[in-house]
């Protein structure tokens, strides 16, 4: 298993980026894993859409990372959530 440590949100979508490529992972591929479209999956990578705790926790579990929050950890990283598609 994969561990990152973040200390901000900007980290924590590079890290998922990464953690996806190396699984092998198109976006495609993850999202239809999470229920919810591409275009969302490459909006949370390029830091455009910041999701709900809940959902970032499900990215993690699907790509089979952990994440160690660090001292320092930035707020703010439920202000907007990826929806599941249509």
């Amino acid at each position: 298993m994969m561990v990152y440590q973040v200390r901000t949100w900007t980290e924590f979508r590079l890290a998922v980026a990464k953690a996806r490529k190396h699984a092998g992972l198109t976006q495609v591929d993850m999202a239809e894993k999470l229920g919810c479209t591409s275009f969302q999956i490459s909006r949370l990578e390029r830091g455009k859409r910041r999701p709900s705790m809940s959902f970032m926790l499900e990215v993690v579990r699907v790509l089979g990372i952990e994440v160690l929050l660090a001292p320092g950890v930035q707020s703010g990283l439920e202000d907007q959530q990826c929806q599941p598609g249509p």
